[in-house]
């Protein structure tokens, strides 16, 4: 059963380590957290904090924005709106999947791959984790250079039609 956490008083919370390894140990300073007063568990504050379900459903917006883009090229797998309602509605099920207290965002992760899975089971390790990279997108030079390239054509095609109408053929705005 889910607990409605009852955050302490900024002054009754307890010091704790920020972030202990898989062995017991302390990683980081101790520092005060908030704990629940009718079930005990203590906030986690370190870097694997657990997220919201709105965090997982841009992650799953995106999925279905690159699938779509695969289903065009002639890909099997498409999400639809109720696809994405259900896999939402599993996650909202499930008791402590955005609890920031006792779930950590390693568990968050797992279990939502888990639940895509369920549900497309097309979908793979590799391709699911790319979605958690933090680094930006990476574009090749042609689809960047495109629109650069596009622009300078344009800007020569208009500096042509001025030097005509003005009478110059050279003309130029480099």
């Amino acid at each position: 059963m889910k607990c409605e956490h009852e955050i302490c008083h900024s002054k009754d919370r307890i010091w704790v380590p920020r972030s202990v390894n898989d062995q017991g140990i302390e990683l980081d300073k101790i520092k005060p957290h908030f704990f629940c007063t009718s079930c005990g568990e203590i906030e986690y504050l370190g870097p694997d904090r657990a997220r919201g379900i709105g965090y997982f459903s841009n992650i799953l917006g995106d999925i279905k924005r690159y699938l779509e883009v695969d289903y065009r090229k002639g890909g099997s797998t498409k999400i639809t709106t109720t696809l994405l309602r259900l896999i939402t509605m599993e996650m909202n099920r499930m008791d402590d999947f955005s609890d920031r207290f006792s779930t950590s965002f390693t568990t968050q992760k797992k279990e939502f791959y888990v639940i895509l899975r369920k549900f497309l089971p097309s979908i793979g390790r590799d391709l699911f984790d790319s979605f958690f990279d933090p680094s930006p997108p990476r574009y090749d030079e042609e689809s960047v250079n495109y629109f650069g390239k596009y622009y300078e054509d344009l800007e020569e095609q208009y500096a042509c039609e001025i030097a005509q109408s003005e009478g110059d053929i050279e003309y130029s705005f480099f």
